[in-house]
């Protein structure tokens, strides 16, 4: 019985540990998060993620290309998170991007998030 105990305690700790990657993996390529990405992002960030959407050029703050890995490196998924939920005024930048936290799930959130990080690894 404790052998068994072990086993599915193993088996537990690698399922955390790889669960998020997997997911994260599986939300990038998920077409919902590219749907999304086309319906809420793209006017401003454009239809493959340059920053060069219809609506960024009336903008202040020019759309984050999300391309620029060393730019994308630089904030943490919970801060990026937390951009598109409230807003990019609600972690101290301009006002320009608007708060989707109304609009999307934090699920979908997530998924978009893992989305809009797939523009790094694909070059």
């Amino acid at each position: 019985m404790r052998r068994i105990v072990c086993l599915l305690s193993t088996i537990l700790g690698v399922a955390l540990v790889i669960g998020p990657t997997a997911v994260t993996a599986w939300a990038a390529d998920s077409p919902t998060a590219e749907q999304m990405f086309q319906d809420t992002c793209a006017r401003c960030h454009g239809t493959t993620g340059f920053g060069d959407g219809p609506d960024g050029t009336t903008l202040a703050t020019h759309p984050r290309n999300f391309h620029d890995c060393d730019i994308m490196a630089k904030d943490a998924d919970e801060k990026v998170f937390e951009e598109i939920k409230g807003g990019s005024a609600s972690i101290g930048r301009s006002n320009d991007m608007p708060s989707w936290g109304e609009a999307l799930s934090d699920d979908e959130i997530h998924n978009l998030l893992a989305y809009v990080r797939h523009f790094c690894k694909t070059k």
